[in-house]
């Protein structure tokens, strides 16, 4: 217990899970060292207000980009978009190829053959 430190080391502004191994040595200019309960409960404080500080900004710089729905005339596209049908699949077809005009491959019925007999013969 003796070769361990009484105070808590923090590297400040480093996200969990650290991108850092835990034996990596940090320079000493990084690194608080919290004293106490009271140390760290400021700490935090101070940390949180950090952060509720940098969203309201985001948000604020976010504000300007925004608009409401139809508050804005979008402007006419520089050139037509392609023809489109009433329904997204109208064009589209159950088959996975294309018709075959090829007659060599059509198909081609074959005859019905049945080859159960009419009268079995009674065996017992």
């Amino acid at each position: 217990l003796v070769e361990r430190p009484l105070e808590l080391e923090l590297v400040p502004g480093e996200r969990w899970p650290a991108q850092r191994s835990a034996a990596a040595n940090v320079p000493d200019a990084m690194t608080l060292r919290i004293r106490d309960m009271p140390h760290m409960a400021q700490y935090v404080y101070d940390m949180y207000l950090e952060r509720v500080r940098q969203c309201k900004d985001q948000y604020e710089r976010s504000q300007g980009v925004w608009s409401a729905p139809g508050t804005l005339r979008a402007s006419r596209p520089a050139h037509a978009p392609p023809a489109q049908h009433a329904h997204p699949g109208a064009n589209d077809s159950d088959d996975d190829e294309p018709a075959s005009t090829d007659t060599s491959t059509a198909f081609q019925p074959t005859d019905i053959v049945n080859e159960v007999e009419e009268n079995p013969t009674d065996t017992s």
